[in-house]
């Protein structure tokens, strides 16, 4: 750590427990991490989550499971079993923006290759919130192509 930096370095990542409560927007992104911890996180306290642009528990929980996680969904949240890694496939956005941009995240945690790609229909719901979002995706290193 420096006075204006911090080195992200990889390592292994374990479960937690989240009080959701407070930060029900984050939860779709901290399942990405989760999907990919070992061992078993549960987030709770999100039932806020079923009232936003889509029902962001059984939205984030479906997007997962189609792209290889151990998830399960619970009345105010859900339960993610950790693996190695994902598979990629096809999953839609919901016309939810931030499902959206979990899908995008998820690619980094799929395997090599094509066959760990992920499609998105809807993509375009990024707007909403952050229409510069594939741009930036790209800047950061990400692929993109449009089909």
């Amino acid at each position: 750590e420096g006075d204006d930096f911090v080195r992200v370095k990889r390592k292994k990542l374990s479960a937690v427990s989240v009080d959701a409560a407070a930060i029900p927007d984050l939860v779709p992104i901290i399942t990405v991490v989760a999907a990919v911890s070992e061992g078993e996180t549960l987030i709770y306290n999100a039932e806020r989550l079923r009232i936003k642009e889509s029902d962001r528990i059984k939205t984030t929980c479906e997007m997962l499971r189609l792209l290889g996680a151990d998830i399960s969904e619970t009345d105010d949240g859900m339960i993610i079993r950790g693996k190695l890694f994902l598979s990629g496939g096809e999953t839609d956005s919901f016309n939810d923006h931030r499902i959206a941009m979990m899908a995008a995240c998820l690619r980094d945690q799929t395997q090599e290759g094509p066959e760990g790609d992920i499609i998105i229909e809807g993509a375009e719901a990024v707007n909403k919130s952050y229409p510069g979002f594939w741009e930036d995706y790209r800047l950061l290193g990400g692929g993109t192509e449009e089909i």
